[in-house]
């Protein structure tokens, strides 16, 4: 799947109520729009979010007044805005999730279609007629995992099916990153992408090797970018500070440079 866009008509700068609001303004909205979208909420922000997208704007709840006062923003409470017309224009997050699982669905069946095939040629191939698990002494049940690619944003391409090879087993950090996305979600500024895409990123960040105690101690601090590259950038830069504040520690370097600031391990 793509990176996600916000259908904007090209008359949008001419919709009357665009034309009543300050230029500010208007960057303002755009701005929520496209936050809306990144992190699938069904066009809710929160004034949070919005100050970190764009941290340099120092009136930002002058301007949520000002869209709610031409009626393209609701408040819901003092922290919370609803977009008017999103749902109007774009996908609710559950019809999304259907349209993953429809792909994926699709994908698990080309691939178990075409494994038939090819077990099919093989056999007429060989003149011979494949055994069933377990039929032979010593052969190996077939399973079948299926593999989920992630780009940089924690974006989930098509699945497919293969066969594992020797010594493979599930998954081993996806139940580890499930439980550090909880937990950036847990921390006072929330993750600027959807939940799914949170353990994403998380989960490739643990893939490539990074120690779980660095992963843990950058999404209890808090994460600026969340990308794998934004991630990876933040483990460096902590590494470069630790080793500058204590360059004979031992163990995990980030972790241990914020035990020593008195967070939790």
């Amino acid at each position: 799947m793509g990176r996600p866009y916000v259908p904007v008509s090209v008359d949008f700068f001419g919709d009357e109520k665009i034309l009543e609001l300050t230029p500010l303004a208007r960057l303002e909205y755009l701005e929520i729009l496209c936050i809306a979208k990144r992190i699938e909420s069904d066009g809710k922000v929160t004034l949070a979010q919005v100050r970190r997208e764009q941290p340099d704007v120092e009136d930002h709840p002058g301007l949520l007044r000002e869209l709610v006062k031409h009626e393209l923003l609701v408040q819901e409470d003092d922290r919370t805005y609803l977009i008017c017309a999103w749902l109007k224009w774009n996908k609710s997050a559950a019809e999304l999730d259907q349209l993953r699982a429809k792909k994926a669905e699709a994908g698990r069946d080309g691939g178990r279609k075409s494994g038939e095939t090819r077990a099919r040629h093989a056999a007429d191939a060989q003149g011979s007629t494949l055994l069933h698990a377990g039929e032979a002494a010593g052969e190996p049940k077939s399973i079948t995992l299926e593999v989920t690619t992630t780009d940089d944003n924690g974006t989930e391409g098509a699945s497919a099916e293969r066969p594992p090879g020797p010594g493979s087993r599930a998954e081993p950090h996806l139940e580890k990153a499930q439980e550090l996305a909880e937990l950036a979600w847990q921390q006072p500024i929330t993750p600027t992408v959807s939940r799914r895409q949170t353990k994403n990123i998380i989960r490739s960040v643990l893939r490539s090797g990074e120690p779980v105690a660095d992963v843990d101690a950058v999404v209890r601090a808090g994460l600026r970018v969340w990308t794998v590259n934004g991630f990876k950038v933040e483990l460096a830069q902590r590494r470069r500070d630790s080793a500058r504040a204590s360059p004979a520690s031992s163990g995990s370097a980030i972790a241990g440079a914020m035990a020593k600031k008195g967070a939790r391990p």
